[in-house]
């Protein structure tokens, strides 16, 4: 079928896949953009706007290609497109962060009477943007609690997909792992409060490395964890950094005490293993029979072995792998999820050592809660992926002396945290620097103060 295309930007991008396989598009329309687009290697069409396209191709489909669907709707009806010429890529694969709204279930449809939100067969008429906004609440909510009843030992239930955080922060990376969400529950802020500073979510390794998403947001300052990081974002940018320490002290667990205890006495002594992980779009690969049997050496001075998988590998099935070898799988779930944190202070709070094969955020998490750690070296190798900045903090780690220190540093199993180790850590994570709820609080004021003046 032949259809106009309305729009040609980041979101006609995301979708021209699937529109150019379900339909012949003969031209795009677009408010601002003239001239060409490049539809595939051998074809291209004219961009027009949106009253000398429709008047060129009098009574073709238009499918809507921009997030605003609802006002360019209206704008093509006032244009004389009928409501049932409209068609809403929205309802189209790959749904990306608005998967909680569009799905195979959850879709936009508008006729004569006007819009309509249909879910499993049931619909929801609505007139503008803001009773679009109910809805979509509605189904953030909904969705959240969804996805906060998997416990950590529900493996099966690690694998749900959240396409973003359900958040209120203007800096959405800022509750990856739900940072931004324990850092105002603990100051006792409403969660519907936002910070207004970006929030660095993890030491990074890498010499001088930042992500350019925490140093060019909208706001004037910066919260990382530690020296190291506000050393490298000195010299990156002139925002205020602020340091808290590691994110986990501010966090609840997600098990009560009394259930802790029990945990603890029915491990023994527990050592979590935390294999090197991938993410959404980075696969991590490393010699896994080589890991396994420095575990099970290992594993000979404890009663218990657990591996904490991250979800990415959950997805991959690489935890298969550690379960068939008999060790006990356990997960702090997605990182999108507010839970991901208790859960994970909830593992580290029964074990007695921990054991990884890359330096990660864990290493300051467990010393927060006085758990040793042993770094086991091994060659680790990074997928190929079409975009180099999505690997770029991985490539240049063994540029990084600090990260390179630390496998010489914790390259010894032991039961306690030595005063170099203590030293790396309180450089690196911060952990002498956690606060207390009036320390915190006072912090979040001076960050509102300097987005203010």
């Amino acid at each position: 079928m032949d259809v106009l295309v309305f729009g040609c930007g980041g979101y006609f991008l995301r979708k021209k896949k699937t529109i150019f396989n379900l339909y012949n598009i003969v031209a795009v329309i677009d408010t601002f953009k003239r001239g060409e687009i490049q539809l595939s290697d051998d074809r291209s069409v004219n961009i027009y706007s949106p009253e000398e396209g429709l008047k060129k191709y009098e009574n073709l489909p238009v499918v809507i290609a921009v997030k605003d669907f609802i006002a360019i709707s209206n704008q093509l009806i006032s244009l004389g497109v009928l409501p049932e010429r409209i068609i809403f890529s929205q309802n189209m694969e790959p749904y990306g962060p608005e998967e909680i709204v569009f799905n195979h279930n959850q879709k936009i449809l508008l006729n004569k009477g006007g819009f309509c939100y249909e879910k499993n067969g049931y619909k929801i008429e609505f007139k503008n943007a803001d009773e679009f906004n109910t809805i979509c609440y509605k189904e953030e909510q909904e969705y959240k609690i969804s996805i906060d009843k998997a416990s950590y030992e529900e493996i099966e239930k690690m694998n749900l997909k959240i396409p973003k955080p359900i958040t209120s922060e203007k800096c959405v990376q800022n509750d990856f792992y739900g940072n931004a969400y324990w850092i105002k529950n603990y100051c006792g802020l409403p969660e519907d409060y936002f910070i207004k500073s970006a929030i660095e979510h993890a030491c990074y390794m890498g010499q001088d490395y930042v992500w350019d998403e925490d140093v060019n947001s909208v706001f004037d300052s910066i919260i990382t964890l530690s020296p190291k990081r506000k050393e490298v974002l000195n010299k990156k940018t002139s925002k205020k950094v602020f340091m808290l320490g590691p994110y986990i002290a501010y966090a609840g667990y997600s098990k009560s005490k009394c259930e802790l205890e029990e945990e603890r006495e029915r491990l023994g002594r527990t050592l979590v293993v935390f294999p090197t992980h991938s993410t959404d779009i980075v696969k991590m690969n490393f010699d896994f029979n080589l890991f396994i049997r420095e575990i099970k050496e290992l594993s000979k001075e404890f009663d218990s072995v657990r591996i904490c998988v991250h979800y990415a590998d959950i997805l991959r099935n690489k935890h298969l792998m550690y379960k068939e070898a008999g060790f006990e799988i356990v997960s702090a779930g997605h990182m999108f999820n507010p839970l991901f944190l208790p859960r994970l202070k909830s593992i580290l709070y029964c074990c007695d050592m921990i054991m990884a094969n890359d330096a990660g955020s864990y290493i300051g998490q467990a010393a927060y809660l006085n758990k040793p750690c042993y770094l086991y070296h091994q060659k680790l190798d990074v997928d190929e992926t079409e975009n180099k900045e999505d690997v770029q903090e991985y490539l240049i780690r063994n540029t990084d002396n600090f990260y390179k220190k630390l496998f010489q540093t914790f390259n010894t199993p032991q039961d306690y945290i030595s005063k170099e180790q203590r030293d790396m850590i309180n450089y690196g994570w911060g952990n002498d620097l956690v606060m207390d709820k009036e320390g915190l609080k006072k912090v979040i004021g001076e960050i509102e103060e300097i987005w203010i003046n």
